[in-house]
This record gives C-alpha cells, structure tokens and sequence, in this order.
C-alpha cells in the first residue's frame, strides 16, 4: 500500500504550469492513495474555485485521495467572518467532512483539519486552530480501533517535535504547531495516551526532507516533515511517500522532483515501540533551534519553567521548558540587556528603555498580521525582581545554530 503525502499546493499564477507535471511525478509512482496536506487553491484560496481547481490538479494522482484544510484555506478577518464557510464550499466539492479516518493495509490513518478560529479568541489570520468536537472525533476513533496501528496527518506538527522552520516567521506568526495559542500541549498528551499512534505527518513549513531533523522522534512517535512542489523557503523540491508493507512496516521515501530520484530515509517497525530505523533525529531536551540568529543573555524564569532568549536579531524568545519549544516571539527596539518579573509582569530593559508585558498573555507577543498589537507597556522605570542569567551553550548544524540551556 503506498500513500503520497502531497506537501502546501499554495502557488502564484505563474506557477500553475509547473504544478500539473510535478503531479503527474507522483502518479507515476503509482501511489493507492494520496493526502493532499491543505492551504490550497493557490491564487484562488479560501474559494469554492480554489477547491475546484485543487479536484482538477489532483486527477493527475491517478489515485483515490483526500484533502485536509491548512491554516490559509479557512483563514478570514474578522468582518468576514459571518459569510465564510469553507466546510460548505468543501462538501460541495469534494463530497465528504474535511476530517475523516481510513484503515489502509491494516493501519488507521487519521487526517486532522485546521478549522476556522472562533470569532472571540483570533488575533491573527494565520492560527492553526482545532475545535474540541474534532479533537473528541480523533480521541473516538482511536479508541473505536483499539490497538490497531495509526499513522496521523495533519496541516501543521505537534508541538516540541524539533522540526527546522523558518524562523523568526512561523514563531512570530503564532502558527508553529497545531493548536499554537489555543491548547496545543493536548496533542503531546494524546500521543503519549495512544500508544498505537506510530507516527505523525505535517506539512507547513516548506521545508526539505535534507535537514537530520526532517524525521524526529519524540513522545514515542515519528515525526515525519513533509516538503511541497511549489516554492519552497528552501530551495527544495520533494514529496513524501510511505509504503505500508504487509510485514506491519512503513518505508518513509522521499522523492526529489529537481533530480527525478527515489531514496527511503527510514523504516518504522509497527509491532514495536522505539525509534525506527535511518536518518532520524531525537530533540535533545534544553536544546533549541534559533535558525539564523544569535543568543546574546539567557534568563531563567523557574517558577513558570520557562527561559527567555535575547537575541542580536532584538527579539526576546519565551522558550517553554517542559515542550522544549518557543511559545512565540517579543520583537523589540534592540536586544535585551536584563529582565525582572512583578507579579505576572515581565520588566524588559534595552537600550536605555523599560517594558512591561503580562507574561501569561497571548498579546505578549509581536505577531504577523495580527488585529491588535502586541501589548507593550512603556514604563518610567525598572521595578520588580531581577531575573537570573543562565549559561549557554551552541551548535551549528545545517538547520542553523541551535542554543542549549545550561542547567
């Protein structure tokens, strides 16, 4: 059984030539099945066109296939909001739910939907939202099929799975991981309480099958990163394929439409729980990528389990212990020279300037295309108690430079 994991179609009009042999590519290699990974539609996203053209690029799979929803297929502002309805637009397209399951060779395959965001908590076009009712569905149908292997796949990846993004945009934009701003450490838990979920697949990064951390292991689950046909932020051109064996295993493939070739990159071994085999990557706890930028400090803030990160790039980085990843981004005027904490206020000093912002707050943050701006309290001084500083280390790998945190 093999499925082809077809990457973000989010492409310019200029484009759209280049698309329909890039799928004809992986109909060649005469997938049974195929998951198309959302924001799709291209110039026509959000739009009943959008889908139309998506069901018509999508022949050239030559495969029964399924479309999930990305974060730009239900995104809206708010004065939209009441007159959109992608879901609609969706059934009448493609005749079914956007979230479905499917049993292939003996393994569920669940595929997870981005939803538009209630009204009430958006604060950016970009979030990655999942409603509680399609969280249930999820926790029904591994509970309706007990045991069996599942593989997930949805838009975005699950939180602390130490893919490469691209930083500082993913963070800053509040859409890094499903669930980013809403309750996104549920899924770490539900991995955790489903042992028979083997692995989960994600898109949205744009990013290459090249990098160690492409595959990851984490939570006792492969995390597989899934690169697009379209324009890359990396140069990359590739589509994942995974080969569901009757020996209960899945061969995960990466094919390189730039250079028209096939290679595998690991195995996972369904009957057992460990890291599979091949070129997978396990995060490294207290060790986080900043990409292309530098740590100037490092404060610790115990009480919240949380450090924070300043930067030559003047961002500060809310870095979560317990996920092992950045919770978003503060972008400043310049780097940050020292940090102090009064009751659920965290006191900013740079270049001669003191902010404030509520450290629990989700408008703490700078955040792309977002309705309101980040809430920055300009103060007259520096009050409160210092922080203290933490040693650090760093790495340089392909992925960029990572920083660890010295306990």
């Amino acid at each position: 059984m093999r499925i082809a994991l077809v990457g973000d179609l989010q492409y310019w009009s200029i484009e759209e030539e280049n698309i329909i042999p890039k799928m004809k590519e992986i109909g060649s290699l005469e997938p049974d099945f195929a998951v198309i990974m959302g924001d799709t539609g291209g110039p026509k996203c959000t739009s009943i066109d959008g889908y139309r053209d998506t069901a018509e690029l999508a022949k050239n799979l030559k495969c029964p296939y399924h479309l999930i929803f990305g974060n730009h297929d239900v995104e809206c502002c708010p004065e939209e909001y009441d007159n959109f309805y992608p879901e609609v637009d969706y059934k009448e397209i493609f005749g079914s739910n956007h979230y479905r399951s499917f049993v292939l060779n003996g393994v569920l395959l669940i595929c997870i939907s981005v939803e538009k965001q209630p009204k009430e908590m958006m604060r950016t076009v970009h979030g990655v939202y999942v409603s509680d009712e399609q969280f249930k569905w999820v926790e029904n149908e591994l509970i309706s099929h007990k045991g069996m292997p599942t593989v997930i796949i949805a838009h975005a990846p699950v939180i602390g799975n130490g893919f490469r993004c691209f930083r500082p945009m993913h963070t800053s934009s509040q859409d890094t991981y499903l669930d980013h701003t809403y309750n996104a450490k549920r899924w770490p838990a539900l991995l955790k309480n489903y042992p028979q979920i083997k692995a989960w697949c994600s898109a949205h990064f744009h990013m290459g099958h090249d990098y160690d951390t492409a595959i990851t292991y984490k939570y006792g689950v492969t995390h597989i990163s899934c690169s697009v046909i379209t324009d890359s932020r990396d140069g990359s051109c590739q589509t994942r394929i995974m080969d569901i064996t009757d020996d209960q295993k899945i061969l995960v493939s990466t094919f390189d439409h730039s250079e028209n070739t096939f290679k595998q990159d690991s195995v996972i071994d369904l009957t057992v729980t460990e890291k599979p085999s091949g070129r997978v990557a396990v995060p490294i706890q207290g060790e986080i990528l900043l990409g292309d930028d530098e740590p100037v400090n490092c404060w610790c803030f115990e009480k919240l389990g949380r450090y924070f990160i300043s930067t030559k790039n003047k961002v500060l980085w809310d870095y979560d212990y317990d996920t092992n990843e950045f919770l978003g981004a503060l972008t400043l005027e310049h780097f940050v020279d020292e940090l102090y904490v009064s009751g659920d206020r965290l006191i900013m000093c740079y270049e001669g300037k003191v902010g404030s912002v509520d450290v629990n707050s989700r408008d703490r943050f700078d955040c792309m295309a977002a309705f309101a701006p980040q809430k920055l309290v300009i103060e007259d001084s520096i009050y409160g108690t210092p922080l203290p500083r933490v040693e650090f280390t760093t790495r340089l790998a392909k992925e960029g430079l990572y920083i660890s945190v010295c306990e």
